[in-house]
């Protein structure tokens, strides 16, 4: 299975949001940006199933940018265990919920992100906002996970 990790876009500052967090939006500037990670994704015509996202709000609309650069909109779906908090165990429920799939993406947060990386590959990766990762490893064991690629958004020029 190839796993796809996207950290969610740049969104409004904590500070300058007076809702709740998990409803602070992308800002103009991160919508612009994953835009362009979304569209850099679907030049390199990876072999993705479904693309599962956080509920929060940056998240989600993240996940949403990618769904349409990669014609995926049907296929992606909000999963409560992406939230702040999201880890190793965590991925392997979402995983069963989607059995039989190749290439899968997950819209999440930091640290969550590159400590699930970190534990499933025994490297140690930091996430940029808007970065993405491919992960390879033989679903149901996550033993031989290997780190395939990690693209910072300045790779494609953000």
């Amino acid at each position: 299975m190839d796993l796809y990790l996207v950290r969610h876009g740049a969104a409004v500052e904590r500070a300058a949001w007076s809702g709740p967090d998990s409803e602070r939006p992308l800002t103009e500037t991160g919508r612009k940006d994953m835009a362009r990670v979304a569209s850099s994704i679907a030049k390199l015509g990876l072999h993705i199933d479904a693309i599962v996202s956080s509920p929060y709000t940056r998240a989600h609309e993240t996940a949403d940018i990618l769904a349409q650069h990669l014609n995926l909109r049907d296929k992606l779906a909000i999963d409560k265990t992406l939230a702040p908090g999201f880890s190793p165990e965590s991925l392997g429920k979402v995983l069963k919920r989607l059995p039989d799939l190749e290439g899968v993406v997950l819209v999440g947060h930091e640290p969550d992100l590159s400590s699930t990386i970190g534990r499933l590959t025994g490297g140690k990766v930091a996430f940029k906002k808007g970065a993405v990762a491919q992960v390879r490893f033989s679903y149901p064991s996550f033993k031989k996970a290997e780190l395939v690629w990690l693209a910072q958004p300045a790779l494609i020029g953000l």
